[in-house]
């Protein structure tokens, strides 16, 4: 299957062939919609790009889609059938009634904002996790990752990964990164996040060669570095 798609910044690296809004709405036989924002990806014009054969999802938020448009297209044949899970208008409470025109037609398959739930989803998602963490840690493997940083080259495998726990004060940074130059290691990405309001981070090297035990001592003697792991 040929996956395309549209993205105001695209992620050149995830396998999906980029083009414009308007091809992929023309070419696309499912249109699937993947967005955080609230504002209206599809409308009136974009569903009269669509092939009357094609189906329309929408699993990310109900203001997306025009809800009006979409009855009339579907219920006029101008496309095939709609998955929805998300909706303009949500019950906000248990027992509350569902008010959609949608719910009328014969081609469109709905669920309650709980389609990732289900046992399969749960499933396939755990495996995913999984698989995504395992080829991170063994490899330093960052497919599909969105928010890797843009200057990582995924090509140059294998990588290694470093993980530093230290205290979040200045300098830590530099001395560690002095250890690895002085061993002759290039440092291909360095990613912190702060353990909460403890006043620790951990910090992820992604280098290019493996780090002796010798050096794990160097890194461990630098000033407020707690361990250091491989």
């Amino acid at each position: 299957m040929e996956v395309i798609g549209y993205d105001i910044k695209p992620c050149l690296e995830s396998g999906i062939k980029f083009t414009t809004k308007q091809k992929v709405l023309a070419k696309a036989d499912y249109v699937s919609i993947h967005t955080g924002g609230k504002e209206m990806v599809v409308g009136e014009k974009e569903l009269a790009l669509m092939k009357s054969t094609a189906y329309l999802i929408n699993t990310s938020r109900g203001s997306n889609v025009d809800e009006q448009a979409l009855y009339k297209a579907l219920r006029e044949g101008k496309i095939a059938g709609a998955a929805l899970d998300v909706y303009a208008d949500e019950p906000k409470s248990e027992g509350a009634e569902f008010k959609s025109k949608l719910k009328e037609l014969d081609n469109v398959v709905s669920s309650s904002h709980l389609g990732a739930s289900t046992i399969e989803a749960q499933r396939e998602t755990s495996t995913e996790i999984a698989r995504v963490i395992s080829g991170y840690l063994l490899g330093g493997d960052f497919a599909d990752a969105v928010n890797a940083g843009e200057n990582i080259e995924l090509e140059e495998i294998p990588v290694y990964t470093l993980f530093i726990h230290h205290r979040d004060v200045p300098g830590v940074f530099a001395n560690i990164d002095k250890v690895l130059a002085d061993n002759d290691i290039n440092i291909r990405a360095n990613y912190s996040r702060q353990i909460g309001s403890s006043g620790f981070a951990i910090a992820v090297y992604v280098i290019h060669k493996k780090v002796s035990s010798e050096i794990i001592k160097k890194l461990k003697a630098v000033p407020n570095v707690c361990n250091v792991k491989v």
